[in-house]
């Protein structure tokens, strides 16, 4: 129950800072209450990811979203999901999912 309550903790202060760029591990461990040994530990304990690819995947996740909804351009989405540079989230993005963020648009139609 306790990592249930802490994971729903983790991904509740995702939600609320992932657009926000200076975002990172530092603030990650105030918003949550934890030092960093302990972010990290419990991190990987409950998903088996560091707190900074967490918080890139969870990036990336909440990017493909918006993809989806085509309403957006791509360097709208990068800025609007954290992201501080255009070529580094087509990086991630196609390190995540195999295919550029366009290319990713472009099998939705």
């Amino acid at each position: 129950m306790q990592d249930e309550l802490l994971l729903e903790l983790l991904f509740c202060k995702l939600e609320e800072n992932f657009q926000n760029p200076e975002f990172d591990v530092t603030e990650y461990c105030q918003a949550t209450a934890m030092s960093k040994s302990q972010l990290y530990r419990k991190t990987i304990d409950l998903t088996g990811l560091s707190p900074n690819i967490l918080l890139k995947e969870f990036r990336l996740e909440k990017a493909k979203e918006l993809l989806r909804r085509k309403r957006y351009s791509i360097s709208q989405i990068t800025f609007d999901t954290g992201f501080t540079s255009p070529s580094y989230f087509t990086k991630c993005f196609k390190n995540k999912y195999g295919l550029l963020p366009m290319g990713y648009v472009e099998l939705l139609k």
